[in-house]
């Protein structure tokens, strides 16, 4: 079960069994019904319990994975903001660590948004505190965070980013479709 900004998903929607009776089968059920986003890095034991019409039952557990972002986090969209080569993102529970990776994600054009993200929505006042560990760009580039007023290409936004050196970069886009104004110090 991977998670990608949803709250919750249904145990039967992940679990593929067969049931068979010699007379007509009158329920499914599944406890718990639900697996949560909280439970990210959990094995959940669901237990799927098959009765007939004469209340005859059976059950077994299956054991689902709980993988992916976190609560209301999510790979932002297949290929990044104009990645030629795609956007990838995942997140190790034990060390809260999110892992972003992308091809193709480079422009000289300073109007284009060439990038990879994983975002969360934010709505009135809130705080999202980005630490860059490590980077490995293969012929330059930048990791940081971005605050953009939406999803599509060209949108407004402010964002800063470090390439682990001795510089930081700071883009900010004041229109829709403009330039995106850089500045390193």
């Amino acid at each position: 079960m991977d998670f990608n900004g949803q709250d919750f998903f249904l145990s039967e929607d992940y679990i593929d069994f067969d049931a068979t009776d010699n007379c007509v089968i009158a329920s499914i059920t599944y406890d718990p019904e639900y697996i949560y986003c909280d439970q990210l890095g959990e094995t959940v034991p669901v237990t799927v319990t098959v009765t007939d019409v004469n209340g005859n039952s059976n059950d077994c557990v299956a054991n689902i994975l709980v993988t992916g972002l976190p609560c209301g986090w999510m790979d932002f969209v297949d290929d990044g903001i104009g990645c030629e080569g795609g956007n990838d993102a995942s997140y190790d529970v034990p060390s809260e660590t999110f892992t972003l990776v992308s091809d193709g994600c480079y422009s000289s054009n300073w109007a284009a948004d060439d990038a990879a993200y994983v975002k969360y929505e934010l709505c009135g006042d809130g705080e999202i505190v980005a630490h860059v560990t490590a980077f490995n760009p293969i012929g330059g580039g930048w990791a940081g965070i971005s605050a953009r007023e939406t999803e599509a290409v060209g949108s407004k936004k402010v964002a800063l980013a470090t390439n682990l050196g001795n510089f930081l970069r700071r883009e900010i886009r004041t229109t829709t479709n403009g330039y995106s104004i850089p500045q390193q110090f």
